[in-house]
């Protein structure tokens, strides 16, 4: 389904990360039913953002790049997986076509998480020169989800990545 139905919804439906970040400071309830899905009691967010790489961090397996963009005047610095190991669930989570009744039970939901976590290292991260990558303007949609503490401290899972 990434191609068919992962690609697509995120290119189609992510949200400016400006506008979730904004409504995530005044209230984070709201934000989360309007621009979010609820899975557990956490919010995950299908966004969109773009703007200027400032760092590239590959001194872990969970590396990031971090991506300097516009907010109310200033800049935000979101920080982008680049793995080689890329963490969590945020884009199943993101995604409200796929539910936990789906499966079987918690073993095959992970997995659908984890299998798309691959397929952003093999379909996305792969493509990208990580040592010429500093100082270009990127364009993100992906997604990330909000631990409840701080709207600013964000760490996006790349669905589609455009440089230029």
């Amino acid at each position: 389904i990434w191609n068919s139905r992962v690609v697509p919804t995120a290119r189609d439906t992510a949200i400016p990360i400006d506008t979730v970040v904004a409504a995530l400071e005044k209230d984070p309830t709201v934000a989360g039913k309007e621009y979010g899905h609820d899975v557990g009691g956490a919010y995950s967010f299908l966004v969109h953002l773009s703007g200027t790489v400032t760092k590239v961090d590959t001194s872990s397996p969970t590396g990031t790049i971090t991506v300097n963009v516009p907010f109310s005047g200033t800049t935000l610095p979101v920080k982008v997986q680049i793995g080689p190991v890329i963490l969590g669930t945020s884009i199943r989570d993101a995604l409200k076509f796929i539910t936990f009744e789906q499966f079987l039970n918690q073993m095959q939901y992970g997995s659908v998480a984890d299998q798309m976590n691959t397929k952003v290292q093999q379909t996305v991260v792969s493509k990208l020169n990580l040592k010429t990558l500093e100082g270009k303007r990127i364009d993100v949609r992906g997604a990330f989800t909000y631990d409840g503490t701080n709207p600013k401290d964000l760490l996006v899972t790349p669905i589609i990545v455009t440089l230029g």
